[in-house]
């Protein structure tokens, strides 16, 4: 293979991996934000979208090295800089450009450096994995062989000094770090501002009827039946179930809330990864409860004092149970392997449930699914027409 074809390939899949790359370092752009905003990776549910390791790294102190400008937008300007040069350079595949490429080397050999240095932020500091990052590192990585081909041509040809090739090499940066403040400053608000906290969508999900697992919602007037999964631990579930708490009772009807236990958490749910704090243990306490005296007592006790969650059984069974004389029952019945095929009952009711993305809270009513937060307003438009179906 000739110089310029060899050229051209190199920088034809520079172009592929930036594109990956700006694939992914806005995934993780999205997801600082969001975290950022004290709601996890999404401002409407918990979803198993994200791990553990992600958030821990957006909420590190360097995330933000500098200007509070989020390494994640810098990663972004980075990748779009790379490739739009990239589509620069096979648009003019007759020319050489040997100053650019040496330029691209060494600006991508910086950026090699910054991923080390965030590895070693990964693996030593925060001490949890982040896939996402991963994938950018990586392609960083690679991108950099990309250039190995170029690099000898590029000498060979250069009669540039090195003051010049310094001050192109800053001028790229200076591109890259204007990009990320400007994606920063205008993006952020916007995204954050107009993301919709809900979707409807058509769906059903028809349990039999389970007066242990029920909620009553709203104090008097017609009883409308409604489903919803959830997970104890998760802010948006309780935001949505006070949001239809308050509609019902606006609108004079009560719901007969069906919960199905869906706990955000891999440690006792192979169906989602990363950890929610306290979520396996006060799905384990409310099913124990479900069979003295229904979930709705512990629903909405859990619910009111919901930062209190702990992992650990005998400190929840503590703060969630009053009488003192029942808490070493509770924690033996928590621990037990009935109590996880319970659990493990309840997740399996969601298996293969059509539109149900292993996000909560879902919830269904009368042939609709509504995946996130609704607000009361919202609630109210939906129990007055018995639809959730979006307006025409």
């Amino acid at each position: 293979m000739n110089t310029k074809k060899l050229t051209s390939v190199c920088d034809a899949l520079a172009g592929l991996l930036s594109l990956s790359g700006l694939y992914f370092s806005r995934e993780l752009l999205w997801a600082h934000w969001s975290i950022r905003a004290g709601k996890g990776f999404s401002l409407a549910f918990c979803g198993s979208g994200g791990v553990s390791g992600c958030k821990a790294a957006a909420l590190s102190s360097y995330s933000e090295p500098f200007f509070e400008i989020p390494a994640a937008s810098l990663a972004v300007g980075y990748f779009a800089v790379s490739f739009l040069t990239a589509i620069f350079l096979l648009s003019r595949m007759r020319r050489d450009y040997p100053v650019i490429h040496r330029v691209l080397f060494i600006t991508n050999l910086l950026g090699l450096v910054v991923s080390a240095f965030y590895l070693f932020i990964m693996y030593q500091v925060i001490g949890e994995l982040c896939v996402t990052c991963l994938w950018v590192h990586g392609i960083n990585a690679a991108l950099l062989l990309t250039r190995l081909p170029n690099w000898t041509p590029a000498m060979q040809q250069l009669r540039v000094k090195t003051l010049k090739i310094a001050t192109l090499v800053a001028g790229a940066l200076a591109i890259i770090l204007l990009s990320a403040f400007l994606i920063n400053r205008f993006a952020a608000p916007a995204v954050t501002r107009k993301s919709p906290r809900f979707g409807v969508s058509p769906g059903d999900f028809t349990l039999p009827p389970d007066e242990h697992s029920s909620v009553i919602l709203g104090n008097r007037g017609e009883t409308l039946p409604m489903t919803m999964i959830l997970d104890l631990a998760c802010e948006f579930c309780k935001e949505n179930l006070v949001n239809l708490k308050e509609a019902a009772i606006a609108e004079g009807v009560r719901v007969k809330l069906r919960i199905v236990l869906f706990p955000m958490d891999g440690h006792c749910n192979s169906r989602v990864y990363g950890e929610k704090f306290g979520s396996c243990t006060a799905a384990k306490i409310s099913l124990c409860r479900m069979g003295q005296e229904g979930i709705e007592p512990f629903l909405l006790l859990v619910m009111t004092r919901q930062d209190q969650l702990l992992n650990s059984v005998e400190d929840t069974v503590h703060l969630t149970e009053p009488e003192a004389s029942r808490r070493k029952a509770l924690v033996d019945c928590v621990l037990s392997k009935e109590t996880e095929g319970l659990l493990q009952k309840q997740i399996d009711l969601t298996e293969n449930l059509r539109g149900f993305s292993n996000a909560v809270p879902s919830t269904w009513f009368n042939g609709w699914q509504i995946l996130g937060v609704m607000p009361p307003s919202a609630w109210s438009k939906v129990l007055r027409n018995r639809s959730a179906a979006p307006a025409n």
